[in-house]
């Protein structure tokens, strides 16, 4: 059940909203951070996979999102960081 905070939500595809998407990108972005922090990861690399992330979500491969972004995720910023 989608619960409303304004009169106005704007779903932008299979059921997931912008509000929602933002809310992937800034929790992505805060893990980010402290991933970038923590580790020896470039702060570059964790936008590409913020970035990847969200689009992954937004997207809603099959079989679950909880699968699907990971793997995916991590295995675009691996190539990456090979360049």
């Amino acid at each position: 059940m989608l619960s409303k905070v304004s009169n106005f939500v704007l779903v932008i595809a299979k059921g997931k909203s912008l509000e929602g998407s933002g809310a992937c990108l800034a929790a992505c972005l805060v893990a980010g951070a402290i991933l970038a922090a923590i580790t020896q990861v470039a702060l570059w690399v964790v936008v590409v996979g913020v970035i990847c992330a969200t689009l992954v979500e937004l997207l809603s491969l099959p079989p679950n999102d909880n699968l699907a972004i990971p793997l995916v995720t991590g295995g675009i910023m691996s190539l990456v960081k090979l360049l």
